[in-house]
């Protein structure tokens, strides 16, 4: 059976349709169905079924009795249509009906349940199905001012989802089916939202002409249908896209110079100069910006970027009204100065969160609200603004491969990003605007989320924080904006809301005055108490017993809650529960939580607590709860929101208190419990990985944060080193669930708590042995990032193919490849084994990582990912730039499948042409082969013509196996002969195969035994493939020095005078570590003036290491500030020279942050000279920043240079410490 009310109203079953007799019949079934479970009044099915000015209403003397013969007939069809009559209930509460049905009986509730659904999960093929049932217009045949509002309500709710809906298909490369859907909306919906889309649409095509045409179209459609133009911002954003510079890459394009083409000229000489030749550094402002290669920390731009939809849908859920006072306040101030903060300052529920999510959904500006997930947290504050940053000014240079290196998430870092994006912004004619909300909330060090103590010019921060707490601290301009509950412009918005929200029989004024009255202009009690109205909680007649103040509604509350035997039976519990978890729960979860029954706390949930809490849906019939206001959750902590004053306020404060902190230790309770306790060292979850993810899956992200904050930091400690049979336990379950990012975000929520531990015992002089469990951090998070980058990629798809791997796994794993070209190289081979959901994303990904370096695997990445690409002109720009022709060939040839007719034989006579431009007889014959199968009629007689006319192919003896094998096995293999057999064993014998796996064991050169195991695997059936495969992952994931000899002596001269130092005296630096083979250039002979003229930026890195003994401190700054702008090879020369005589902390800090990315020796002597120069806490601070992102054996190296000061600030144990947490990630992460 089925209620339909879209393309009419119905009720529909198998034996056809189930028809009501008149019109107001189906409006009052309709009015019934859009609330099914939920009590509607007669008096409200009056209002729908006839308007007061209705004259049918006048006719009908006993509205209440026709309303109960309107009732007997619905029930009679739904029994004829299999239903039950019962449905329909009247009896439970009376003067209310009530239509009891599962909503996904009811066509247009099921299509939002799906929609809904899909639009979390970015799901095309669920988008779909929710889209193919919406027959026709709502409510189709029915009149009136109910049924009029209530279409426009359902057509617009429509329209949104279908907004979402071409988000997900233009973000999965389907421009083309967006313009084809937007020609049609518009001409009935033209809006801001289709208007943009349709811009982004062209420019994914690459049709930018096209825009001024589309801008035109929209403007005459709005102002013939609407009255009303664009807004002023989208006109802008489309001017800005107009004037952007016409490319068929996202990438930045190259002058001849090789500068980005965006990059002002410079003529002239330049003391410092703000741009050098070759290097991406650019000077803006004074300001020196250095795009750094993204470290083996770096994330992509898509994860660092929070969805905020969340917060606005959830806050913006009944519309925006008033506020036009504060936005004026606010544009004027933004008008009137060149740069700088506006904080908006409101009383706790004042409606803050919610003016921040409409400057960002209206106006487009980035933001980030601190209510999202550990949104508090200073990383993921910067990380989230600096991925919006990064997307939105295509910022390459400092995210190359779409990857956002660690460095940017740390406020020195943050700052290059924002000067950065001025830059483009200021270029554009565009202000930068970044909204922040809840400034109050964030980590307290220095200012919210470490912003800037200055902005960059035409740089503004939009920010909220809650009256009482002091105004974040700004260096330039700044203003300050009142947001009070009891401004009178304040309450006349209240009472304009409330007009638009409250149902027809609750509208009256004196109603709207009560409730302004004792809600005293806080909008969340506003909300509250129109919920409780709404629901039944709370009568008409009852709001002059509501308290004044939302304080004082909370305590009235729950003290009325304490008098109910449900209060002891688990709803204080409850309370505690909701007022620490980090996410939304169901009922379920909740009621384990809160060691409650579950069907009262579902009751709970839906009833009682329903006005103060927001839903979001876990499936077609189930729904997560969680706290929906920031006030009551500090409330329900025992953080009052007012002083404490009467004994009912300290009464309330200790009880919650009390019970929100019993809930902490619960949940940490019942996990460590389900896996078996901590001091048992979690043998359920050793026997059952799965455990970790059991459920919700909870535990993978909130058990380390709820660890710290019960004050338990040393178990989590302890949960991070227990140990399983194949290592460290808790690394290994994460890992089995496809969760090594949260394993990661467990390391640094404990690093930074570490940190803070750290900092204040050295403040306080004391000495601090936590420095040897931020050791631990690092040597994890080092480990990690070894193990991530050794894997080869033919494993990685081998496991792939036998079931050892999910496709999400390997992607997730590629993803985390700190190369862009070894990134690009494996998600492109993962392709064709991805699900479909999954493929254009990857194909997106691994398309970003070959852009930025294009080098010849990005030839063999376009041809690998060619059948599955959206974006087919960017991809031709691409393979254009590939320098080898055989590779620039093959790509060419791939990518022309996808293209017709004239294209298609234009991009083939490019290939012919790269392939004919290989350099050497032989390579050129196999270019031309290679693509011979594409190639028309017509040009294959050219092919083969230049084929033939070069030498025949090389013909080279078979060496035997067993000889090859002799040479690998024995002392010092030799690499190349290893790759001999690699390329005989797709021809070899079953004989051959069975005495390379018996002498693959022999074989020293672990990776070259991983890439042998996974050639062999290749070739044996199915079912024997496992233990080869998981042999050959173990040797993979065996952590060794680089191959490289210098940094092999490196390597290991740092790790013997770490084991040496740490445990017997601590060895003095070798010169060998520390210069990294630089030697000093010949003393000074110029000056800095003449240096800095030089225009080659080799002779100037000499000569600055050159005079860098000599200079004086006024010198060292300018001379700095030169090396930063120098390409990265003589940056290295140049900072060789000038470290040495650096002595300040930022001087230090510069320098490591300058240094590229794998020169470890220079990294060492940075810290070197730290741990010589520094006082101890500025020490600490350089090396966690410089032990971020590095792999095991840097990070070994550095902790080395800096081990005798840091015994001296840890105490006596920190050599035993050391030691033992160098052991444990050895034995974990061999």
């Amino acid at each position: 059976m089925e209620i339909r009310l879209l393309d009419g109203v119905e009720i529909r079953s198998d034996q056809g349709e189930h028809k009501l007799k008149t019109r107001t019949q189906q409006c009052m079934l309709a009015a019934l169905a859009l609330s099914p479970r939920k009590p509607v009044s007669v008096g409200k099915l009056i209002d729908c079924l006839w308007s007061p000015d209705n004259p049918e209403r006048k006719q009908a003397r006993k509205p209440a009795s026709t309303i109960q013969t309107y009732a007997k007939h619905i029930r009679g069809a739904l029994t004829r249509a299999g239903g039950n009559s019962a449905w329909l209930d009247s009896r439970s509460r009376p003067g209310f009906y009530v239509l009891d049905i599962d909503p996904m009986l009811v066509d247009y509730h099921r299509f939002l349940i799906l929609a809904d659904a899909a639009q979390q999960a970015r799901d095309l093929d669920r988008f779909e199905e929710a889209f193919a049932l919406w027959r026709g217009a709502p409510l189709a045949g029915l009149g009136g001012d109910w049924a009029d509002r209530r279409r426009e309500d359902m057509i617009a709710r429509h329209r949104t989802l279908k907004e979402h809906h071409l988000h997900a298909l233009l973000d999965s490369g389907h421009a083309d089916r967006v313009l084809q859907e937007l020609h049609v909306l518009v001409e009935h919906h033209p809006t801001d939202e289709f208007l943009l889309l349709g811009v982004r649409a062209l420019s994914a095509l690459g049709r930018h002409i096209a825009v001024p045409a589309w801008r035109d179209r929209l403007t005459t459609l709005m102002r013939q249908i609407h009255g009303a133009e664009p807004s002023a911002d989208t006109l802008a954003h489309v001017r800005r896209t107009i004037a952007m510079p016409r490319r068929l890459s996202p990438a930045a394009p190259r002058a001849s110079n090789g500068l980005p083409a965006e990059l002002p000229e410079f003529t002239g000489r330049q003391a410092v100069p703000d741009v050098v030749p070759g290097s991406p550094a650019v000077g803006v402002q004074g300001h020196t910006v250095i795009p750094v290669p993204a470290g083996p920390a770096a994330v992509s731009v898509e994860n660092a970027v929070r969805e905020h939809r969340q917060v606005t849908d959830r806050v913006l859920s009944e519309g925006f009204t008033g506020r036009a006072w504060v936005l004026a306040e606010i544009d004027a101030w933004l008008a009137g100065m060149s740069g700088g903060y506006v904080w908006v300052a409101g009383d706790a529920g004042v409606g803050k969160t919610a003016l921040a999510a409409f400057l960002v959904r209206e106006r487009g500006w980035v933001g980030h609200f601190a209510g999202l997930s550990r949104g508090a947290t200073v990383r993921v504050g910067l990380q989230n603004l600096a991925g919006q940053l990064v997307r939105r000014w295509s910022l390459a240079d400092i995210a190359p491969g779409a990857m956002v290196p660690e460095w940017a998430f740390t406020p020195e870092g943050f700052d290059v990003v924002l000067h950065a994006a001025a830059k483009r912004a200021r270029a554009a004619g565009s202000p930068l605007v970044l909204v922040v909300d809840g400034a109050d909330e964030a980590e307290t060090d220095g200012q919210p989320w470490g912003l800037p103590f200055v902005l960059p010019d035409g740089v503004f921060v939009v920010g909220t924080y809650r009256t009482g707490h002091p105004p974040p601290r700004a260096g330039g301009d700044s203003a300050v904006v009142r947001l009070a509950a009891d401004d009178p412009r304040n309450r006349l918005d209240v009472e304009a809301h409330l007009r638009a929200v409250l149902p027809p029989e609750l509208a009256g004024e004196d109603v709207i005055a009560a409730l302004s009255d004792r809600c005293q202009g806080v909008w969340v009690y506003l909300r509250y108490a129109v919920e409780e109205l709404r629901n039944g909680v709370r009568n008409v007649r009852d709001l002059a017993t509501l308290p004044p103040g939302l304080s004082r509604y909370y305590t009235d509350t729950v003290d009325r809650w304490s008098r109910s035997p449900a209060w002891d039976a688990g709803l204080l519990r409850l309370l505690g529960v909701v007022a620490v978890i980090g996410e939304p729960l169901d009922a379920a979860d909740l009621a384990l939580a809160a060691d409650a029954d579950e069907t009262a706390v579902r009751r709970w949930c839906h009833g009682t607590l329903r006005p103060f809490l927001a839903v979001e849906r876990a499936g077609p019939t189930a729904r997560r709860f969680a706290v929906h206001h920031t006030s009551l959750r500090e409330f329900l902590n025992g953080r009052p929101l007012d002083d404490l004053g009467a004994e009912e306020d300290w009464h309330w404060s200790e009880t919650l208190g009390a019970a929100a902190s019993t809930a902490r230790h619960r949940i940490v309770d019942h996990h460590l419990g389900r896996f078996g306790g901590l001091d048992a060292g979690l043998p359920r979850l050793a026997a059952d990985p799965d455990l970790l993810t059991a459920g919700s899956g909870y535990a993978v992200r909130h058990l380390a944060g709820h660890l710290l904050d019960a004050g338990r930091a040393e178990e989590l400690c302890r949960l991070l080193a227990v140990e399983g049979r194949t290592g460290n336990l808790w690394f290994a379950a994460h890992e089995h669930a496809d969760a090594v990012d949260d394993y990661l975000a467990d390391i640094a929520a404990l690093w930074t708590h570490l940190a803070h531990r750290t900092d204040e015992a050295l403040a306080a002089g004391r000495s601090a042995p936590t420095l040897v469990d931020e050791a631990r951090c690092a040597l994890a998070v080092s480990s990690i990032t070894s193990l991530t980058a050794n894997i080869p990629a033919d494993l990685v798809v081998a496991l792939v193919k036998a079931g050892m791997w999910t496709p999400s796994r390997a992607v997730a794993h590629a993803r985390r490849l700190h190369a862009p070209p070894a990134r690009g190289l494996l998600l492109a081979a993962l392709v064709p084994f991805l699900p479909d959901g999954l493929r254009p994303a990857a194909v997106a990904w691994a398309l970003a990582a070959a852009r930025d370096p294009v080098t010849h695997i990005t030839g063999d990445v376009l041809t690998r990912i060619a059948p599955h690409l959206a974006d087919v002109a960017d991809a031709v720009s691409i393979a254009s730039r590939i320098r080898h022709g055989g590779w620039r060939a093959a790509a060419q040839a791939a990518i022309a499948r996808r293209l017709d007719g004239q294209p298609r034989r234009s991009l083939l006579r490019d290939a012919l042409d790269s392939a004919m431009s290989v350099a050497g007889e032989h390579d050129r014959a196999e270019a031309v082969r290679r693509i011979l199968p594409e190639l028309p009629d017509d040009l294959v007689d050219d092919a083969v013509s230049a084929a033939a006319s070069t030498a025949p192919p090389r013909e080279a003896p078979r060496p035997p196996i067993g000889a090859l094998l002799k040479r690998a096995t024995a002392d010092g293999g030799e690499p190349a002969r290893l790759d001999e057999l690699v390329a005989l064993i797709p021809t070899g014998s079953d004989g051959d195969l069975a005495e390379v796996l018996a002498a693959a064991p022999g074989i020293a050169d672990l990776d070259a035994r991983a890439v042998l195991l996974t050639a062999v695997a290749a070739r044996l059936p199915v079912g024997e493939r496992p233990p080869v495969l998981t042999a050959a992952l173990t040797a993979a994931r065996t952590i060794t020095a680089t191959s490289d000899p210098a940094d092999a002596e490196v390597s290991a001269a740092a790790d013997r005078q770490t084991r040496a130092g740490v445990l017997a005296g601590y060895a003095l630096p070798d010169q060998r570590t520390t210069a990294v083979g630089h030697g000093l250039p010949p003393p000074p002979a110029r000056t800095l003036s003449e240096i800095l003229a030089m225009d080659d930026p080799f002779r100037r890195a000499r000569a600055l290491a050159s005079a860098a003994p000599g200079l004086a401190d006024a010198e060292v700054e300018v001379a700095l500030s030169a090396v930063e702008h120098l390409p990265e090879e003589a940056r290295t020369r140049a900072l060789t020279g000038l470290v040495p005589v650096l002595g300040s902390a930022a001087h230090l800090a510069r320098a490591a942050a300058a240094a590229p990315s794998r020169d470890r020796g220079l990294l060492i002597l940075v810290v070197a000279r730290a741990a010589a120069v520094l006082p101890g806490p500025d020490l600490v601070a350089l090396l966690r920043r410089t032990m971020r992102s590095v792999s095991r054996t840097t990070c070994l190296a550095l902790l080395d240079r800096a081990a005798p000061r840091l015994a001296e600030l840890a105490g006596p144990g920190f050599p035993d410490g050391i030691a033992a947490a160098i052991d444990d990630a050895r034995r974990w992460w061999p």
